[in-house]
Protein backbone atom coordinates (compact mmCIF):
# COMPACT_ATOMS: atom_id res chain seq x y z
CA UNK A 1 0.00 0.00 0.00
CA UNK A 2 2.67 2.02 0.92
CA UNK A 3 4.62 1.35 -2.38
CA UNK A 4 1.41 2.41 -4.36
CA UNK A 5 0.80 5.41 -2.42
CA UNK A 6 4.54 6.61 -3.40
CA UNK A 7 3.85 5.97 -6.60
CA UNK A 8 0.83 7.86 -6.87
CA UNK A 9 2.18 10.96 -5.40
CA UNK A 10 5.65 10.87 -6.89
CA UNK A 11 6.17 8.91 -10.09
CA UNK A 12 3.06 9.45 -12.15
CA UNK A 13 3.33 13.57 -11.35
CA UNK A 14 7.14 13.31 -12.60
CA UNK A 15 6.15 11.30 -15.63
CA UNK A 16 3.54 13.95 -16.38
CA UNK A 17 6.40 16.70 -16.07
CA UNK A 18 8.64 14.99 -18.60
CA UNK A 19 5.77 14.80 -20.89
CA UNK A 20 5.03 17.89 -20.52
CA UNK A 21 8.83 19.64 -21.02
CA UNK A 22 9.00 17.18 -23.94
CA UNK A 23 6.36 18.68 -26.07
CA UNK A 24 7.18 21.96 -24.72
CA UNK A 25 10.39 21.83 -26.25
CA UNK A 26 9.37 20.47 -29.55
CA UNK A 27 6.85 23.25 -29.92
CA UNK A 28 9.72 25.77 -29.23
CA UNK A 29 11.73 24.51 -31.37
CA UNK A 30 9.10 24.11 -34.20
CA UNK A 31 7.98 27.57 -33.57
CA UNK A 32 11.64 28.95 -33.51
CA UNK A 33 12.52 27.04 -37.04
CA UNK A 34 9.15 28.50 -38.63
CA UNK A 35 9.96 32.03 -37.28
CA UNK A 36 13.70 31.86 -38.32
CA UNK A 37 12.60 30.81 -42.14
CA UNK A 38 9.84 33.26 -42.21
CA UNK A 39 12.26 36.27 -41.05
CA UNK A 40 14.52 35.26 -43.59
CA UNK A 41 12.32 35.00 -46.18
CA UNK A 42 10.50 38.73 -45.21
CA UNK A 43 14.35 40.04 -45.35
CA UNK A 44 14.89 38.26 -48.99
CA UNK A 45 11.60 39.33 -50.16
CA UNK A 46 12.48 43.34 -48.58
CA UNK A 47 15.86 43.04 -50.57
CA UNK A 48 14.90 41.74 -53.99
CA UNK A 49 11.79 43.39 -54.75
CA UNK A 50 11.47 46.37 -52.27
CA UNK A 51 14.61 47.80 -51.54
CA UNK A 52 16.84 46.41 -54.60
CA UNK A 53 18.13 49.97 -55.86
CA UNK A 54 21.94 50.77 -54.68
CA UNK A 55 20.39 53.85 -53.23
CA UNK A 56 22.49 53.90 -49.51
CA UNK A 57 19.37 52.50 -47.99
CA UNK A 58 20.33 48.63 -47.56
CA UNK A 59 19.95 48.50 -43.48
CA UNK A 60 16.23 49.32 -43.91
CA UNK A 61 15.14 45.71 -45.11
CA UNK A 62 17.32 44.62 -41.50
CA UNK A 63 15.61 47.11 -39.28
CA UNK A 64 12.44 46.18 -40.81
CA UNK A 65 12.66 42.42 -40.15
CA UNK A 66 14.22 43.46 -36.70
CA UNK A 67 11.21 45.49 -35.41
CA UNK A 68 8.79 42.20 -37.11
CA UNK A 69 11.14 39.78 -34.68
CA UNK A 70 10.58 42.11 -31.84
CA UNK A 71 6.73 41.96 -32.20
CA UNK A 72 6.80 38.47 -32.45
CA UNK A 73 8.48 37.87 -29.08
CA UNK A 74 6.68 40.56 -27.64
CA UNK A 75 3.02 38.92 -28.99
CA UNK A 76 4.35 35.38 -27.54
CA UNK A 77 5.19 36.70 -24.25
CA UNK A 78 1.91 38.03 -23.73
CA UNK A 79 0.41 34.84 -24.70
CA UNK A 80 2.01 32.60 -21.96
CA UNK A 81 -0.95 31.73 -20.09
CA UNK A 82 -0.07 28.86 -18.13
CA UNK A 83 3.22 29.65 -15.31
CA UNK A 84 3.44 26.32 -13.50
CA UNK A 85 2.57 22.87 -13.74
CA UNK A 86 -0.51 23.00 -10.95
CA UNK A 87 -3.55 22.53 -11.94
CA UNK A 88 -6.03 25.74 -10.60
CA UNK A 89 -9.27 24.19 -9.15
Amino acid sequence: MVRDYVKQETLDPLRGVGRWLAWGLVGAIALLFGAVLGLVGLLRLLQAEVFNEPNGFTWVPYMIVVVCALIMIWLSLTRIQRPSLHKES
